[in-house]
């Protein structure tokens, strides 16, 4: 079998919500399937080349490093399109997902210029939301259940854009058009924190299954994930209990 390569993007800017965990998540969950990887890690000023890589992750980041990391990752835009359009998964997760959007107005008025990978709007948020999160989604053509927790800073509009997920319960995207995140082929833009790859393992098992997938190999084995569909029921039966004023029809049927 082929190694895999995986990438942790600006770890020094985007570590935010103990998103590391994912990128550990992605190395022990390969580990447990017998696929071989090299794990690296790329820091602002560094070389950077997508293609170089099968998996990218690109973790929450502070606002007041979205300006850098635009204009660090401009000069190799086209080749992040071309990454996601060969079905390669990147898997951008919590507020850095605005800096995929065309523009950023934040909660001062002022509007910044994001990647325009994603065809979204960002609006930033007079106020931090934060609540659990739960919802559908469709990856690799089956049908799972996640669970995150999320923090919002900036409202986002999808536009035109697929959304990853469908909510069950939770904010989401913006609080009113039911989706959570944004989904490009095989790359995953998501609210959901957790961490997102180590709280949704079967997601974790798909991406890797993908990128195998893309290097035309088949993924042999498959991961038991009995304890931790037990960890999501009881948080299920947990959201049904809080209070809250957000919806919670949805949760009798799941």
């Amino acid at each position: 079998m082929q190694e895999l390569k995986l990438c942790w993007l600006y770890p020094s800017t985007s570590y935010l919500h103990g998103e590391r965990g994912s990128f550990l998540a992605l190395q022990k969950i390969a580990e447990n399937l017998e696929i071989p990887c090299k794990a690296e890690i790329v820091e602002l000023g560094e070389p950077f080349d997508p293609l170089d890589y099968d998996v990218i992750l690109h973790s929450p980041s502070e606002e007041s490093t979205f300006a850098r990391v635009v204009e660090e990752l401009t000069p190799v835009k086209d080749k992040l399109i071309k990454f996601i359009d060969e079905g390669r998964p990147l898997i951008v997760v919590g507020n850095t997902i605005n800096l995929y959007s065309k523009h950023l107005l934040n909660n001062e008025g002022k509007l910044l210029e994001g990647l325009g990978i994603l065809d979204t709007r960002s609006v930033g948020r007079d106020s931090v939301y934060g609540d659990d999160l739960y919802y559908l989604c469709d990856y690799n053509g089956k049908e799972f259940k996640n669970f995150g927790i999320q923090i919002q800073l900036f409202d986002l509009f999808e536009n035109n854009e697929q959304a990853f997920g469908r909510l069950i319960y939770g904010f989401g995207n913006n609080g009113t058009s039911g989706g959570e995140g944004i989904k490009l082929k095989n790359s995953i833009f998501t609210n959901s924190l957790g961490p997102f790859l180590l709280l949704n393992p079967w997601i974790t098992q798909e991406v890797l299954r993908v990128a195998l997938k893309n290097r035309g190999e088949v993924l042999e084995n498959e991961l038991d994930f009995e304890l931790e569909e037990k960890s999501r029921q009881a948080k299920v039966e947990f959201l049904k209990r809080k209070k809250s004023a957000l919806d919670r029809s949805k949760l009798e049927e799941s």
